[in-house]
């Protein structure tokens, strides 16, 4: 299969969500990055058909995808999903059945996989609603599958297992295109071939990222009054990002050797030192892509 995106512009209100995103890419797992405003869900309804175009193309193995028009077969599963009022889990089975190719054994598998109870969706935790409609979304014969912000308040562990399927869903074995939306860098980094970053509109294949991220570290801290970047540069300390707020400065570096340097002159209220979180990750692939 192969997905080709060519300048695509699509206008919500007075804002430019789609500025002339392109793409190409061919069967595996096709990550997108970015916060939350950066265009994601636009592309992927755009993708689904959900949304025209203002200008520009979609299409699938060379055929036009378009408002009404969805690829054959494809399914969308957008971050806030429908359900039927009062549906339980195995009633979302059914649903779903009526409309998709949809593997009701397989469904089972993974509803046993994540000890999911047999309860009305409404009852579920937002976290549980997400594994139940991404078991529903492994069981659908469907090659080419979108997943809005897919990672969305599932814990680590379910994140882990939900990675493990989706990967040996989309393999060589089984042709077919994933897609996935997301602000997790981590999660994605794990399954996904190709990673692109979006950033107001548009896309962009980031580089060298393992390298990028071989020994980060973040690191926070309090002070009782105002710290710039300067100050901190003045110690030696090479910040790749910098973030303050108020008494509180956030910034990454691999140079941790160098904190006790700021411990010893500016006399942090606190200090932690962690991996980083996905949208301090964010910030810095962007800034590192320009």
């Amino acid at each position: 299969m192969r997905l080709v995106v060519e300048n695509a512009k699509k206008r919500l209100g007075d804002t430019m969500a789609l500025d002339g995103t392109s793409l190409s890419i061919g069967d595996g797992i096709l990550g997108i990055l970015g916060r939350n405003g950066a265009g994601k869900s636009t592309l992927l309804r755009a993708l689904s058909g959900v949304y025209g175009l203002d200008e520009g193309t979609i299409a699938l193995d060379g055929e036009r995808i378009y408002l009404q028009h969805p690829a054959q077969g494809a399914y969308f599963l957008p971050d806030d999903p429908y359900y039927p009022s009062g549906v339980d889990l195995r009633g979302l089975g059914e649903f779903l059945s009526c409309f998709h190719d949809f593997d009701k054994e397989a469904f089972a598998h993974y509803v046993s996989l994540l000890e999911l109870p047999n309860k009305k969706l409404k009852d579920y935790s937002k976290g549980m609603r997400r594994q139940a409609f991404l078991a529903a979304a492994l069981s659908l014969r469907s090659r080419f599958l979108l997943l809005d912000e897919a990672f969305d308040g599932l814990d680590p562990l379910t994140l882990r297992l939900i990675g493990q399927e989706l990967s040996a869903r989309f393999n060589e074995k089984q042709p077919g295109i994933l897609v996935i939306s997301s602000h997790n860098v981590h999660a994605l980094f794990k399954i996904a071939d190709t990673i692109l970053l979006m950033e107001k509109g548009r896309t962009r294949k980031l580089r060298n990222v393992d390298a990028l991220l071989t020994g980060l570290r973040q690191v926070d801290l309090l002070f009782q009054g105002t710290i710039r970047r300067e100050d901190i540069e003045r110690l030696g300390v090479q910040p790749l990002s910098f973030r303050s707020s108020g008494r509180r400065v956030t910034f990454l570096t691999r140079d941790i050797s160098s904190i006790e340097r700021i411990e010893k002159v500016l006399h942090p209220l606190s200090l932690s030192i962690q991996s980083p979180d996905p949208e301090e990750l964010l910030g810095l692939l962007a800034e590192d892509e320009r």
